[in-house]
C-alpha cells in the first residue's frame, strides 16, 4: 500500500576535469575547448544547467570526440531530469573513451533510474572491477539488486559499503528499506535508529519509520513520523503520498485526498500516488475516476503493489465484470496475490 522513497545515495557528481593545458598539442584548439569545458563546469557548480549544456555542446562542436564534454553534458541533463538525453551522452563518452570510468558509472546510474536494471547491473559489475574499493559502486549496485528483488545480494553490497563507510546514515536507511521489503521489521527499525543517531535530519529515515508503524497499526506514531519527514523535506512527493494513505486508513478521506494530490503535484510520475488516488475515489464511490487514475498508475509502473486488484475492483464497481476479470487476470500473471484470489473467486476459468 505504501511507497518508500526511491532508494538513493548522495554522491558527488564526477565532473571530468582537464588541468594540463600546457601539455596539449594544437594549443589553440585544445585550450579553447578545455576553456569551454571549464566554463560548463562552473555553470554546473552554479546550478545553471542549461548554460552548462551550452558550453559543453560548444566544446563538442569543436571536437566531436571530446569524451569529457559528453560525460559532463550528460550530468547536466541528469540534473534537469532529462534522462534519455543524459544516457545518450554517457554512451557516447564511453564509446569514445572506454577507459573513462566515470562515464561508465554515470551510464549505469542512469540505466537504473530508467528502470533498465539488467543493463545497469552489467555496467555496475564492470565498474566494481575497476574500482573495487569505492563505496558508492557497491551501494548503487545494491539498489539494482533491491529493485529486482535480489534482496540478499543487496544486503551483501550494503554490508561492504558499511565496512568502508560505517558512519553514513544513508547506508543504514537504505538497508532498512531492503529489510522492510523482506519483512524483517525489527532489524529495519534498528538501522533507522542508527541513521537518526548519526544524522537526525534524514527525512527518509522518519518516512520508513512511519511505514513500520503502519505495519504495527500504530497510526498516531506513523503520522508523527511522516510529519517529521516532511519537516525535513517538505517537497518530497513520497512522504505526502504515505501520509495520504495513512489518512485513508484513519478514515479521513478529505485529508487523504489533499496529501495525495500534493504528492502528484510534486511528482506527476509518482505511480503510488495515482494508485492511492484510485483508493480515494473507490472510497467516494466514484469508480470511473478510480479507473482513470489507476490506469495512469499502470502506465507509469505496473509493479505497484496490488494495482491490478484495485483496478479490477473499480471496474466491478462500474458494472464492468469482463474488464474486472481482465485486470485481475493480468494481476495474477504479474504475481499479485490479491488479484489472483479475486480472479479465482469471480472469474473461474472464463
Amino acid at each position: 500500500m505504501l511507497s518508500l522513497q526511491p532508494m538513493k545515495y548522495t554522491a558527488l557528481l564526477l565532473l571530468s576535469l582537464v588541468l594540463a593545458l600546457a601539455a596539449c598539442t594544437n594549443t589553440s584548439k585544445e585550450t579553447r575547448k578545455q576553456q569551454l569545458l571549464l566554463k560548463g563546469n562552473i555553470k554546473m557548480q552554479e546550478r545553471e544547467y542549461r548554460q552548462a549544456i551550452y558550453y559543453y555542446s560548444e566544446a563538442i562542436k569543436m571536437d566531436p570526440n571530446y569524451a569529457y564534454a559528453f560525460n559532463n553534458r550528460g550530468l547536466a541533463y541528469t540534473e534537469l531530469n532529462e534522462l534519455p538525453e543524459a544516457l545518450q551522452d554517457f554512451f557516447q563518452a564511453s564509446i569514445i573513451d572506454p577507459d573513462l570510468t566515470e562515464a561508465l558509472f554515470h551510464r549505469a546510474t542512469t540505466l537504473y533510474d530508467l528502470g533498465r536494471y539488467e543493463q545497469a547491473l552489467k555496467d555496475f559489475h564492470a565498474v566494481q572491477k575497476i574500482l573495487p574499493d569505492t563505496t558508492t559502486v557497491y551501494f548503487m549496485r545494491s539498489l539494482v539488486y533491491a529493485a529486482t528483488q535480489q534482496y540478499d545480494s543487496a544486503l551483501l553490497d550494503i554490508g561492504v559499503a558499511l565496512e568502508k563507510d560505517p558512519y553514513n546514515p544513508e547506508l543504514y536507511i537504505n538497508r532498512a528499506n531492503v529489510l522492510y521489503y523482506m519483512g524483517q521489521f525489527e532489524q529495519a527499525g534498528t538501522d533507522l535508529d542508527k541513521a537518526i543517531d548519526i544524522d537526525p535530519s534524514q527525512g527518509s529515515a522518519y518516512n520508513t519509520r512511519g511505514l513500520l508503524a503502519i505495519k504495527q497499526e500504530n497510526y498516531p506514531y506513523a503520522r508523527l513520523q511522516f510529519e517529521k519527514a516532511l519537516k525535513q523535506q517538505p517537497e518530497e512527493s513520497y512522504y505526502h503520498n504515505n501520509l495520504g494513505y495513512l489518512y485513508l486508513l484513519m478514515q479521513e478521506p478529505e485529508k487523504a485526498n489533499q496529501s495525495i494530490s500534493q504528492a502528484i503535484r510534486l511528482n506527476p510520475n509518482n505511480a503510488w500516488a495515482f494508485r492511492n488516488k484510485g483508493l480515494y475515489y473507490l472510497e467516494k464511490q466514484q469508480p470511473t475516476e478510480a479507473i482513470r487514475v489507476l490506469n495512469r498508475s499502470l502506465e507509469i509502473d505496473a509493479t505497484v503493489e496490488d494495482l491490478y486488484y484495485y483496478l479490477g475492483q473499480a471496474h466491478q464497481a462500474a458494472k464492468q465484470p469482463a474488464k474486472a476479470c481482465q485486470a485481475w487476470q493480468q494481476g495474477q500473471e504479474a504475481g499479485q496475490q490479491k488479484a489472483a484470489e479475486q480472479y479465482a473467486a469471480n472469474c473461474g476459468n472464463g
